[in-house]
């Protein structure tokens, strides 16, 4: 398969770079590849910010906790103020597809665990619970256990959800570089999200295509 692009640790080919089109699900590989364009430009001065790779966060869902905190001390994860998870619905250990992205937030500054999900049916609940647990007892911190939903704007098709996520993400992240964090109690509610979500997958191509050539 045609390689696109080769970005620090992250490998796009033809078929990852086809699930920015219309109404196709984005693959892992996509946000792979955005959470690793943030740590390179967003996030450089911010060592206290870590984002997780849906794999990684996949085997801290499904993982013993041996294993979850092996990978989360390699992460120094210890270390870390604001955790962001991608979250899917895959009962698998070793594949991190699925059929529906969230975003899980464990912030050790306000003590607290929120998911943002663009869907209201709650569907990736139960993982969200498997790795707020997971990290409530790396962290032994019993609060992280108790995820709270935070209120967002709802997807308006079927295939929006890791576009949605990654909106979210870029956006809380923005809002901690201002050390502002409103968004805890006003939520994610605006049209700008929608708005954002719309043009996304046509600015993620064009910035793909301005790195790879």
């Amino acid at each position: 398969m045609t390689t696109v692009l080769n970005y620090f640790d992250c490998l796009l080919r033809k078929d990852d770079f086809e699930t920015l089109n219309e109404g196709c699900w984005i693959n892992d590989n996509i946000i792979s590849f955005v959470l690793e364009y943030l740590r390179h430009n967003m996030l450089m001065k911010r060592s206290d910010i870590l984002l997780l790779d849906p794999p990684l966060t996949q085997i801290i869902k499904l993982s013993d906790p041996h294993t979850s905190f092996s990978l989360l001390d390699s992460l120094n994860c210890i270390d870390k103020d604001w955790i962001f998870h991608i979250l899917n619905d895959s009962p698998s250990p070793t594949e991190s597809g699925g059929t529906h992205w969230s975003l899980l937030l464990v912030s050790r500054s306000l003590s607290a665990t929120y998911h943002l999900d663009s869907l209201s049916s709650g569907a990736n609940c139960d993982s969200a619970r498997l790795v707020a647990r997971s990290m409530a007892l790396y962290f032994n911190n019993p609060a992280f256990e108790k995820v709270q939903r935070l209120d967002v704007v709802e997807q308006i098709n079927s295939s929006d959800c890791g576009v949605y996520t990654i909106v979210f993400l870029e956006f809380l992240c923005s809002k901690l570089l201002d050390n502002d964090t409103s968004w805890k109690n006003t939520g994610l509610v605006s049209e700008f999200f929608h708005q954002q979500t719309a043009s996304k997958r046509n600015s993620l191509k064009q910035l793909i295509s301005s790195l790879s050539s």
